[in-house]
């Protein structure tokens, strides 16, 4: 877990490792990695990326960032400049479907949303044909892959408004899902995870005057469950992280009601 905002216009660069009990400190990454946050992570062929995100340190606008970093569990190697065609970018998503991965949506410089995606197989990128004209470019979204499928769905659309609507990635066409029940709230900067064949998502920020939830949804690739409430003590928040390790996942950080950081930990299995 790492990079991220400890506010008054910091950005992070260190990085945490978790092994099922401890944590501990990564070295120090490289005095050329910039600190960011609201960046974007996935895992490809034994190997950690991230990338993109937004450095705000002294500057109240923030620098949008474009580059991206490979962690094989030891150092950190910068990759060769992206294509010229591909945006800087904040709050993108990004999944992997077989042996590759792919990084899409976000903001961009000028506050734009964004809704292409781009390719990654380990090597090169390449841009993928035009969305459908229905799905909203947004931000702060969310995606997962079950059965070599990706979903990408929720987020801030260009009216700035929470959204709630989720799409369906095989490789190739993208497909609107019609799955999401009335009762799910929409939201931006919620969590997903995938556990087996099934996926979840939770928490997030639905829009309104203390909107931070607190609730967790499951997806078995045909319907969606609301599952039994947190136990007490979980503060509903926004901007968390998730991640799975042997049989668990685990769910932390993210920013309260009342904007205070949080750096508690659940574990979900």
């Amino acid at each position: 877990v790492g990079t991220g905002s400890t506010g008054s216009l910091s950005s992070t660069n260190n990085f945490w490792e978790f092994d099922g009990v401890t944590w501990a400190p990564l070295p120090a990454l490289p005095n050329s990695f910039t600190d960011r946050f609201d960046a974007t992570a996935f895992v490809l062929n034994g190997k950690a990326y991230i990338g993109t995100g937004v450095n705000t340190d002294n500057d109240p606008n923030g620098t949008t960032l474009r580059d991206f970093w490979e962690f094989n569990g030891t150092s950190w190697t910068q990759l060769p400049p992206l294509p010229n065609e591909f945006k800087a970018r904040f709050g993108a998503v990004s999944f992997v479907i077989g042996n590759k991965a792919y990084v899409g949506t976000g903001e961009d410089q000028s506050f734009n949303k964004l809704k292409d995606f781009w390719e990654f197989d380990g090597t090169a990128w390449t841009q993928l044909a035009a969305l459908p004209p229905s799905f909203p470019a947004r931000q702060k979204a969310v995606a997962f892959t079950i059965n070599n499928r990706a979903y990408v769905g929720t987020g801030i659309d260009a009216t700035n408004s929470s959204i709630s609507d989720f799409w369906e990635f095989d490789g190739t066409n993208w497909t609107q899902d019609p799955s999401l029940p009335q009762t799910f709230d929409a939201r931006d900067n919620a969590i997903a995870f995938t556990l087996g064949n099934k996926a979840y998502l939770g928490t997030g920020d639905d829009g309104t005057v203390n909107g931070a939830r607190s609730d967790l949804w499951e997806f078995d690739g045909t319907s969606w469950t609301l599952l039994p409430s947190w136990p007490s003590g979980f503060t509903a928040r926004q901007g968390a992280v998730a991640f799975t390790l042997g049989d668990g996942a685990y769910v932390g950080t993210g920013l309260d009601d009342m904007g205070n950081r949080l750096k508690d930990f659940w574990e979900y299995y």
